[in-house]
This record gives structure tokens, C-alpha cells and sequence, in this order.
């Protein structure tokens, strides 16, 4: 199973069991509204990942 497998699924059962991610965050981190967050290096670079679908990806 892919490293980022393990957090998807527990993301998706949380849904199921009604918890949002939010109830996961630790209480001593800042969260930012989503708009401010767009505005960062972070998600500039996030937005420029390679295409993970092509045929050295699927095999």
C-alpha cells in the first residue's frame, strides 16, 4: 500500500464516523482561511506537482 494510502483511507472512514479533520488538528496549530493559504510559496508549488496519471506512474 502507497505511503499516502494509510491517510486517505483514515480520511474517508472519518467521514463515515462523522469526524471532520478539523477535530484532528492539534490544538497548538494556526489554521489560516483557505484564501490566505493560496496566496503562499507552499501552494504555489503544490499546484506545479507532475501529472501523476501518465505510464511511468500505472506501470
Amino acid at each position: 500500500m502507497p505511503g499516502w494510502s494509510r491517510p486517505l483511507i483514515q480520511h474517508e472512514i472519518d467521514h463515515l464516523d462523522g469526524i471532520l479533520y478539523s477535530a484532528r488538528i492539534k490544538p497548538t496549530v494556526q489554521t489560516i482561511p483557505v484564501e490566505q493559504y493560496l496566496q503562499t510559496t507552499f501552494s504555489l508549488r503544490a499546484a506545479r506537482l507532475p501529472d501523476r496519471t501518465g505510464p511511468d506512474v500505472d506501470g
